[in-house]
């Protein structure tokens, strides 16, 4: 990104060393390609009020394809202007910094929260089970210990035996997915369980 530094050096005392800024983005209000003209090669989402606020942005032109903002999204591109669409979303907003000979790392990125435990079980051997709906960016899924039989597992699909990821008792596999409920288990043996534990 960087360029000789002679050149880059001259081109900082033209802009008198303001290359980058911050723009929040009240989301209350729909917007459908609303322009922000800012000339600049990096966007970054700085912050924002939830991880529920959403909005998507255009480079340059409207013909262009929509990126979807989401929490430390860094977007390096040249651009001129921007659009910004998103439906309205009382109390919600986003934060970006948008910077020219400027880049940033996402060493103020918040950990994952880990949420409780949540088990899934079946009484009936052979049957799919999907888990309860949860907001989520990574899951672990652990098949327990006290397990009799093998379960099956699957992403956004019915588990089916011999067609997907099979846990013996005590194994597990981490897994990113945006809901719980789209992990299937099929359990080989009655009563057994996996121990679902996700990230926010």
């Amino acid at each position: 990104m960087f360029r000789d530094w002679d050149k880059q050096l001259s081109d900082q005392v033209h802009r008198d060393f303001k290359n980058y800024h911050t723009l929040r983005i009240d989301l209350s209000t729909a917007r459908d390609n609303e322009v922000k003209v800012a000339a600049g090669g990096l966007i970054y989402v700085w912050d924002m009020s939830s991880k529920a606020a959403a909005a998507s942005i255009r480079f340059n032109r409207t013909v262009n394809d929509a990126i979807d903002l989401k929490l430390h999204t860094k977007i390096e591109t040249i651009f001129t202007q921007f659009f910004i669409t998103n439906i309205a979303q009382a109390g919600e907003w986003i934060e970006l910094l948008i910077g020219i000979d400027f880049d940033i790392t996402n060493v103020f990125e918040n950990p994952a929260i880990a949420r409780p435990a949540v088990i899934i079980t079946n009484v009936a051997a052979d049957t799919n089970t999907v888990g309860a709906a949860a907001i989520t960016n990574k899951v672990l899924v652990k098949a327990l210990s006290t397990n009799s039989g093998i379960v099956w597992l699957n992403i956004g699909a019915a588990a089916v035996e011999g067609s997907c990821y099979d846990l013996a008792p005590g194994s597990a596999i981490a897994l990113r997915t945006s809901n719980t409920d789209q992990i299937n288990v099929l359990f080989k043996t009655a009563n057994d369980n996996v121990c679902v534990i996700r990230e926010i």
